[in-house]
């Protein structure tokens, strides 16, 4: 099965027009190679596996971040892991369709000395058209470099509910939060000027936009904030032009998930993260 590795260019021209065939299941690898071109994050490394000159599967992976795969054909892994193999492993995990990146893993290790160290089940949703929540007090706002420390806070307590297995320090969430200060992608629900929820536009393309880090803390759940920012920032793409808005969740969060919903999104499909040591 021929595997072509591409440049950037090369890969957006030639896996793009595949890659839109389902943007809700490619929003991350689509957006992340968007970003890269855009100077945000690289180098990228990016493959293509066809079959009779038709894709069966794509790869992104910025070293030493997750190999990300694309929806495809299981039958192209073998080939895949294989070449894989014959190198240093260069990516701490791999993040795609659910049946792609178990069978992945289970290849994976099975060829290597690898083994699986941790995993996280998510769904990725998507949105078309805002279904208006509950009203409540409050506006969603930039964040502001004045809030520079809170921001911190919360990121590191996101990154750590939300990613057990791959919690930062208080240096990462720092670096963190000034890259996400300086993009401007930041944004607050607040109450007379008080921080109750915080959220990021991420991985913009052509095709749509990924929210993500929402985040409430503790003492400020189940009030509205969160569905209510989110339902704000989702309009706000939508009013920008993009023709949808992309979030993920932990399938294992009822909560979060039927929030969502409400405010309408709808499951695209199930994604698996899987980490190696």
């Amino acid at each position: 099965m021929p595997l072509q590795q591409l440049d950037l260019r090369q890969f957006m021209t030639s896996a793009f027009p595949y890659l839109a065939n389902a943007p809700a299941m490619n929003s991350l690898m689509m957006g992340l190679a968007e970003s890269v071109r855009r100077g945000i994050g690289g180098p990228s490394e990016q493959m293509i596996l066809r079959q009779n000159e038709e894709i069966q599967i794509c790869t992104f992976t910025t070293p030493p971040h997750n190999l990300i795969l694309s929806h495809g054909e299981a039958s192209a892994l073998p080939h895949l892991v294989e070449h894989l193999s014959k190198s240093p492993r260069n990516f701490k995990g791999v993040v795609g369709p659910k049946e792609l990146s178990h069978a992945f893993a289970n290849l994976w290790v099975n060829q290597t000395e690898d083994q699986i160290s941790g995993f996280l089940e998510q769904m990725i949703f998507e949105l078309k058209e805002v279904i208006p929540p509950r009203r409540i007090q409050g506006q969603a706002i930039p964040m502001k470099a004045q809030h520079g420390q809170l921001i911190e806070t919360w990121y590191k307590a996101f990154v750590d509910e939300a990613l057990p297995h791959e919690p930062i320090n208080h240096e990462q969430a720092r670096l963190a939060s000034e890259r996400l200060l300086l993009r401007g992608t930041l944004r607050y629900w607040v109450i007379d000027e008080e921080p109750r929820a915080m959220a990021v536009f991420s991985r913009p393309s052509d095709f749509g936009v990924s929210i993500g880090a929402v985040y409430t803390p503790t003492e400020f759940r189940g009030q509205g904030f969160a569905s209510n920012l989110v339902a704000a920032m989702s309009q706000e793409d939508l009013d920008s032009g993009k023709p949808g808005v992309f979030l993920y969740t932990d399938l294992n969060n009822p909560v979060s998930n039927a929030i969502y919903q409400k405010i309408g999104y709808r499951p695209v499909g199930a994604s698996s993260y899987i980490l190696f040591k």
